[in-house]
Formats: C-alpha cells, structure tokens, sequence
C-alpha cells in the first residue's frame, strides 16, 4: 500500500521540476554553443602635437644695426632693403630718422645723388629737430654739389653751420666757399675763404690761400690774387706747388 501511494507522489515531483526546467531555459537570452564574447575596444588616445615656438621677430633697431653693417661692407642692395624693414617697423620718431640718414649715407656712397637728395630732404621736412637734421644739411649740400647745383649746396652748408649742431664747421665753411666760388659769386667765397686764413696760424692755410687768390681773381682783385699766391710760393718747400704759382703768378701779370 505504502509503495502505491509514493509513487504518485514522485512523479508529481519530478514533473513540476521539469516544467519549472523548461520555464527558466526559456527565460534566458538566446546564445550559440561557445560564442565568443565580443571584448569592448578601447577608445583612441589623443596625442598631443607639440607647439612649434614662433622664431621672434628683431626689432627696428636690431635691423638698423644689420643696415648699418651692410653699408660698411658695401652691400648697397642689401643696406636699402634693411633700412626700409626698419623704417616700417620703428615706432620711434629717432629711429625713423635714423634710417633716413642711413639710406641717404647709402645713396651718396653709390654715386646715386639725385635719390639721396630726395631721402635726405623727407628727412628735414618730416624730422627738422631730430639730431640727424644738422648732418643732413650738410649730406645734402654734397649731393647738390654733385649734381651740380653750386648755389643750393652753398646754401645747404649754411644751414649746417647755423643749424647749432655743426661740428666739421671749417669744413662746412671752406666747402660752402667752393660751392660758392664755382656759381661764380667770388665776392662771397673771397669772405669765406679769408676767414679760414685768419683763424690758422701762418703758413698753415697755404692750399686755402690758393682759393682765395682763385676768388680775388674771378672779382677782377688782381692785385689781392698776386699777394696770396706770393705768400705761399715763398711758404711752400714743395716743387710742385712752387711751379704751380710760377705758372698763376705769370697769367696774373
């Protein structure tokens, strides 16, 4: 009786395990015998790019410097070019000034008058109080010499020795007393010249004392021309300068 009753019961049992089996395989997600699991790929990592460092820039003064170089090494090319950079980049009335002065140097070393003279006078309408104002009266009265116009370079050595700034002052006076001279106004360059006599010692004057007998000459003062050219016949110990009297002494006769 007893074995009747248990087995009922067992099946009972064994059963319900396996619809409750059933029911938990049918609950979880599909997957294929051994499917490989997919392992998540790690996200790229930024690399960062080095910064290149920006090459500075030189400043209007350094450039001024290089021009400056250039034009003691005869780079004439080159010397405008840097001068021009340093022009752009100055903010400094000076330095602007200071590579106008440069460029007009430049200009006058390559025999190029007409282009010095036209730097050279932006220079004095745009700088007049600038310490390179004096200096270029007197580069200016170069380049007009040059090309040929006596009377404006007379002028413009003028200016330098009034400008209150002029050092080559007896330079300046005997180049102006040339300039003078050459435009035909003897008058003036006698007046010039005689002050460049007086203030030297004796005899020290003697290739001044030739002009001025030229000056006394072209006034007609013939008397005045023959007591300079004696005067430095007799303070000559040179031959050549000696025949060279000779030679004047005998036309002003």
């Amino acid at each position: 009786m007893m074995t009747s009753v248990k087995r009922p019961a067992l099946l009972v049992l064994l059963t319900a395990i396996g619809w409750l089996a059933l029911t938990l395989a049918c609950s979880l997600p599909a997957r294929l015998p051994f499917q490989a699991t997919e392992t998540p790929t790690a996200s790229p990592t930024a690399t960062n790019t080095p910064t290149p460092t920006p090459t500075p820039t030189p400043d209007s003064a350094a450039i001024l410097a290089q021009a400056e170089q250039a034009r003691f090494a005869g780079d004439w090319d080159r010397a405008f070019e840097l001068y021009q950079q340093a022009r752009a980049l100055a903010g400094d009335p000076g330095l602007q000034a200071a590579t106008l002065y440069g460029e007009a140097r430049t200009y006058l070393a390559a025999d190029r008058w007409s282009e010095a003279l036209a730097v050279l006078e932006q220079l004095l309408a745009d700088y007049p109080t600038d310490e390179t104002a004096a200096r270029a009266h007197f580069l200016r009265g170069q380049a007009l010499a040059d090309l040929g116009r006596p009377s404006e370079a007379a002028e413009a050595y003028k200016a330098y020795r009034e400008s209150g700034d002029a050092v080559l002052i007896e330079d300046a006076l005997e180049l102006e007393a040339d300039a003078r001279l050459q435009a035909g106004d003897g008058a003036q360059a006698a007046a010039l010249y005689l002050q460049i006599v007086l203030a030297r010692p004796p005899g020290e004057a003697l290739d001044v004392q030739v002009k001025l007998g030229n000056a006394y000459s072209q006034q007609d003062s013939t008397e005045a021309a023959i007591e300079q050219y004696l005067q430095v016949y007799n303070g000559s110990s040179n031959d050549f300068v000696k025949a060279q009297m000779d030679l004047v002494l005998g036309r002003s006769y």
